[in-house]
């Protein structure tokens, strides 16, 4: 079983990338803007304030207390198991 330590720092490491490639895109793409990165994928930046299927649309104080309820439930939740498979 993955050692919990483990699962932090990759959980981080993914984490810090995600938010450092959106602070790269915002600070050197315009908006709109399409990038070719290979003949078949291709990005462009645009701003999306809704949640899955464009729920919660402009709501995101609702989002940010949801993320935040259910990652108090994952940590309670995570208590509950052991560190390492016996």
């Amino acid at each position: 079983m993955v050692d919990r330590n483990i699962a932090a720092a990759t959980a981080a490491a993914v984490v810090i990338l995600d938010q450092l490639l959106k602070w790269l895109l915002r600070s050197f793409v315009a908006q709109g803007e399409i990038i070719q990165l290979l003949p078949f994928v291709s990005l462009k930046h645009i701003t999306n304030t809704a949640g899955v299927f464009g729920l919660f649309q402009d709501s995101n104080a609702i989002m940010a207390a949801l993320s935040v309820v259910i990652l108090i439930i994952i940590i309670a939740a995570a208590k509950h198991f052991p560190a390492t498979a016996a």
